[in-house]
């Protein structure tokens, strides 16, 4: 990702300098403009960070009372995939798509905390501001489309993305809270509903920047804020929260369960079945790089989103030509910062192929970091079989060559990308190939930021 350095520890300065703060800034409080990936450059940019400077100030405010801060808290731990994040608008609107958690509304419920009366009190103190701008965007956020949401049949291992009615929302119009490491423990998580978290507003995609973290008297009364350098380690450790553009997974809905891991096993007789069949899925996935920015007011931030894809040219012609389809995991998963940072394996249970056909002799793999901007391209040849269809039976083709071309959108280079045959791929996937294995299934591209898992079952007739 290339750096932007000029300018970054000033502009970030002058945006901050606006805060009041119990205490000045201590003179050595420079962000490290090597850790500044991006800058507003436009003018929509620069008013976008200066928006969301003013909410961060509605949220000084709002935190004073100590039920808020309760229910933020309480929504983030809500989330059951990817990063812990809400959409600002969710927090503002009476329609708010956090309704349809049932186990959220009823956490709440056990609070006595309330959605209505947070947006009710959000909207007085942003209404309060008297700044016609500020109104005037939070007013654009509050209409802007419902955001879509992923509905999961954990049996079949498949999932379908509901989209929102209408054009797709400019990515201005979808704030975030993101709190970049949640609390694990029971002692944690009390702690974090008790306290007013360290507030950081993107005004740079960033690894680090200014936050303004909360001052309390011995009775517990927020006095205000101070400012500090916020980046990883300092997230790692104080209760923070993020206002930004961060970019969230697609929430998991009507969730039924975990997919649950297996491992090499005897082939799966299944009666009356005519021909064999080869199930292969993405296993797990480590991540051991942070693709995106801590802190991002241009969706790209968070934790990192990893995709597979696979190209398949088996049975495929156009225009006289054998062609590749693309074929992207539908699992709507990222890596949160906390496991990169931790190295943590993830399970993902994509699956990859649900019947990988024995004349099928080669399928292309691809893994990369999904962002919202910087098309590329990765394409060749893929040795396949195909059928005409100029006599009853068709005229087929062993080892007939195919083109492919797979187009995505990254900030980075492709992480891997290499052809597996489908005559050694059953041996070869359960063989220790230099770099371990898992779970009985061997580590592939090992040496890279990225580690995977491919898993496989086999089912015949009887």
């Amino acid at each position: 990702m290339k750096k932007q350095l000029l300018g970054a520890t000033a502009f970030l300065a002058i945006l901050c300098s606006c805060q009041k703060n119990i205490n000045p800034p201590p003179a050595e409080l420079k962000v490290d403009p090597m850790k500044v990936m991006r800058l507003p450059q436009t003018q929509e940019e620069k008013e976008l960070v200066a928006n969301l400077s003013k909410i961060t100030d509605v949220f000084k405010e709002m935190y004073k009372d100590q039920k808020n801060v309760k229910l933020v808290r309480t929504v983030l731990a809500s989330r059951t995939v990817g990063d812990k994040a809400v959409y600002l608008r969710d927090l503002l609107v009476e329609n708010s798509s956090l309704k349809e958690n049932k186990v959220l509304m009823q956490k709440l419920n056990e609070q006595n905390l309330s959605l209505e009366l947070f947006a009710k009190s959000i909207n007085a103190k942003i209404e309060g501001t008297k700044d016609f701008q500020l109104v005037s965007y939070v007013n654009k956020i509050k209409g802007a489309n419902s955001v879509k949401t992923v509905v999961r049949s954990i049996v079949k291992n498949t999932y379908a993305v509901e989209n929102p009615v209408g054009p797709e929302e400019p990515v201005e119009h979808e704030v975030t809270l993101y709190e970049p490491y949640p609390p694990e423990s029971a002692e944690d998580i009390a702690y974090y509903g008790s306290v007013a978290p360290t507030l950081v507003t993107a005004t740079a995609d960033a690894d680090e920047g200014i936050g303004y973290k909360p001052a309390y008297d011995n009775n517990n009364v927020l006095l205000g804020y101070e400012e500090v350098l916020v980046n990883d380690a300092f997230a790692e450790e104080n209760p923070t929260l993020i206002i930004g553009v961060n970019g969230i997974e697609e929430e998991v809905v009507n969730n039924s369960g975990t997919p649950i891991a297996y491992e090499p096993e005897p082939p799966v007789v299944v009666p009356n079945l005519p021909r064999r069949i080869l199930k292969v899925d993405i296993g797990d996935v480590k991540c051991t790089k942070q693709y995106d920015a801590l802190i991002s007011f241009t969706g790209n931030g968070g934790g990192s989103e990893i995709r597979f894809v696979r190209a398949d040219a088996y049975m495929k012609m156009q225009d006289g030509q054998v062609v590749a389809d693309n074929f992207f995991t539908p699992v709507p998963n990222d890596i949160s910062r906390k496991d990169i940072r931790k190295e943590n394996w993830k399970t993902f249970n994509a699956e990859w192929d649900g019947d990988w056909e024995t004349d099928n002799l080669q399928e292309f793999i691809a893994v990369y970091e999904e962002d919202n901007r910087n098309t590329s391209e990765v394409g060749g040849k893929l040795t396949t079989s195909y059928s005409s269809g100029s006599t009853s039976s068709g005229s087929f083709s062993i080892g007939t060559e195919g083109n492919f071309k797979i187009t995505y959108k990254s900030d980075d280079q492709i992480i891997f990308q290499g052809k597996l045959n489908r005559d050694v791929f059953e041996v070869m996937n359960t063989t220790d190939q230099g770099h371990g294995k898992r779970g009985g299934w061997g580590i592939r591209n090992g040496t890279s930021s990225v580690t995977f898992t491919m898993w496989h079952k086999i089912f015949t007739g009887s």
